[in-house]
């Protein structure tokens, strides 16, 4: 210590530094060149730069207190920016970005992401939005949370059928990013909560494809047999299918055509009137659901595959690529889906229209129709 001292008053700064060989001996030199009548500052400084452990910081914190209470100026120390204990700390530790997903939760591709910077000192700050690559940002919150309230959050959403995995932030940004240019062109003004966290996300994950259909997808390349009508049924008994409808608005040319043809004093067999309502139902499939919206379609069944198997739901991820692989078998002849075929079906009794013949799982009670909030308040 005393050799070390000795040459604190005669060598380079820099060299005191390298020469005090760990943040110990750093430590100890910091604490008794503070006590000099004139301590050497940039000695000091160069000791505080070189080991910036936990120790040392706290014993610059020391000596600059006990040097400003005896009236020495610290203008060099204070105009250093990297020895300043706050400053330090920031510049060695950062927001730890991670990110998790729901499922798609309904036609427009509406699902939950959530987004949470992690920083030692400043707890949690989340982003939780539910997005759509139609409708854009469709709610948003954003704020500081502790780990508890995090943890309630998800709980309270996995409870309401929406269930979040763990996911890339190349997989996050990839969905997050639809929607907010979705946001724009709308003109619905930017969303705050996500431009806040968005340029840090986007410095993070530069591949534009998602990379839960590429998983999922290379996972299951083989051809797999078309869903069956329990298979559906089993599928749409996840709370996080409910919602999975044909729009009203969509369906109401077919849906009067079929009360037409239901109350029609024409006398038909029970079979000729079968064949004129599934005539319409195949010509509500085509009209509905054009390539474009068979593709999309496609990834949105293959994303809650992703998320199926993510919490272990690997019959109903099985089911889900299933329809997924139909959606590309009958990109042009979406009225040879079974699947499609089960959710108009499906959409016409909650529309209370014409019963088809082959009505849907018996579970669509009443109470299905009562709209959830998204983010649960």
């Amino acid at each position: 210590m005393k050799e070390l001292l000795d040459m604190a008053q005669m060598a380079p700064p820099d060299s005191l530094a390298a020469e005090a060989g760990g943040p110990e001996m750093a430590q100890a030199l910091i604490e008794r060149l503070a006590q000099d009548d004139s301590p050497r500052l940039e000695t000091i400084a160069a000791l505080a730069e070189a080991y910036p452990e936990k120790t040392v910081r706290k014993a610059l914190r020391r000596a600059v207190f006990q040097m400003e209470r005896r009236g020495i100026p610290l203008d060099f120390l204070q105009e250093n920016a990297a020895l300043r204990p706050e400053p330090a700390l920031k510049g060695r530790v950062g927001n730890e970005l991670y990110a998790r997903i729901g499922p798609v939760m309904d036609l427009s591709g509406a699902r939950l992401v959530m987004v949470t910077a992690t920083h030692p000192l400043r707890g949690h700050e989340v982003l939780i939005a539910v997005v759509s690559p139609e409708k854009g940002f469709l709610d948003v919150f954003a704020g500081r949370v502790n780990r508890k309230q995090l943890t309630r959050l998800e709980k309270d959403m996995e409870a309401e059928g929406q269930p979040l995995v763990d996911t890339s932030l190349v997989h996050s940004a990839d969905v997050l990013e639809k929607a907010y240019q979705q946001h724009i062109r709308m003109n619905a003004g930017a969303p705050d909560g996500y431009l806040a966290i968005r340029p840090d996300l986007l410095a993070r994950a530069a591949r534009p494809k998602s990379p839960a259909v590429e998983e999922v997808s290379a996972a299951s390349t083989e051809t797999l047999q078309p869903p069956t009508q329990a298979q559906c049924a089993l599928l749409f008994r996840e709370a996080c299918m409910e919602r999975w409808l044909i729009d009203v608005d969509l369906l109401q040319p077919y849906l009067e055509e079929m009360r037409s043809a239901a109350e029609s004093r024409l006398v038909l067999s029970a079979m000729s009137q079968a064949d004129r309502l599934d005539d319409i139902r195949g010509r509500a499939l085509s009209g509905i659901f054009t390539g474009a919206k068979m593709d999309f379609l496609r990834d949105c069944l293959t994303e809650n595959a992703f998320v199926f198997r993510g919490i272990g739901r690997d019959d109903t991820a099985g089911i889900s690529l299933q329809a997924a692989q139909e959606c590309v078998r009958f990109r042009d002849a979406p009225d040879g889906s079974a699947f499609l075929r089960y959710l108009l079906d499906r959409s016409l009794a909650q529309a209370g229209g014409v019963d088809v013949g082959k009505p849907p799982e018996e579970d669509l009670m009443e109470e299905n129709r009562t709209e959830k909030p998204l983010i649960l308040a």
